[in-house]
């Protein structure tokens, strides 16, 4: 049995009363050829491990594993899947029906390129746009301009190593991303809302960005790693 195109990873700690509505999201994709891993990263909350002891739906399967971090989630989820080009979707939030048809397509149309990010609207506390318009250097290393739900090819992602595991709370995708194009694995945007993220008061972009020692501990780090530091005038 030939395996999917598209392996959606869903890493999920403690959300469990969002986590029907991410995966239905990908089950009303137009493009239709992916399958589903959840990875239970761990739980804690008696609601969350109902909801994924019970989990069904088509495509879909859940993994349990003790607490890893999101990065560690997401990489053990990379490792139990098999599909040429990777997903990773929180499980709060959504795509929108035509995001992995979309990227697919622009993939295939640009070998050379490796992952394929989007616009995307906020819901929930917020409601706001983001429409970035590069994710080369250096406007990349200014700030995070690819969504980490960006399709890329799993060969590309594979041969940085995935995710760097030390990123337990959160810039953990900034990172990824310019590790790849920094190492020559380059992105595009597609000028299109493809999804939607839901900003939520307790979630961990929002802690780690109001707390300005992690804001700084993770900004240099990254940096650091980064080749580009200077691009001639």
């Amino acid at each position: 049995m030939a395996e999917p195109r598209i392996s959606v990873v869903v890493p999920c700690y403690n959300l469990g009363p969002y986590l029907a509505e991410a995966v239905d999201s990908v089950l009303a994709q137009t493009f239709t050829d992916f399958d589903i891993l959840i990875v239970d990263d761990g739980s804690t909350d008696a609601a969350t491990r109902a909801i994924l002891d019970g989990f069904s739906r088509p495509k879909t399967r859940v993994l349990r594993s003790e607490n890893r971090g999101l990065p560690g989630a997401k990489n053990l989820g990379m490792r139990e899947t098999a599909g040429e080009l990777i997903c990773m979707l929180d499980a709060d939030d959504l795509l929108e029906p035509q995001m992995l048809a979309r990227s697919v397509a622009t993939l295939d149309a640009a070998p050379s390129i490796a992952f394929a990010s989007h616009w995307l609207r906020t819901f929930g506390d917020e409601q706001w746009e983001w429409t970035p318009a590069s994710c080369e250097f250096p406007a990349l290393l200014d700030m995070n301009t690819v969504n980490g739900s960006a399709l890329v090819r799993r060969p590309a992602i594979e041969a940085i190593g995935g995710f760097d595991e030390t990123f337990l709370d959160g810039c953990e995708d900034w990172d990824l991303w310019i590790t790849m194009v920094e190492r020559g694995f380059p992105g595009t945007i597609i000028p299109e809302f493809l999804f939607r993220y839901r900003r939520r008061l307790d979630s961990m972009s929002r802690v780690m960005m109001e707390d300005k020692h992690l804001v700084i501990k993770y900004s240099f780090q990254i940096l650091q790693k980064a080749k580009y530091h200077v691009v001639e005038p």
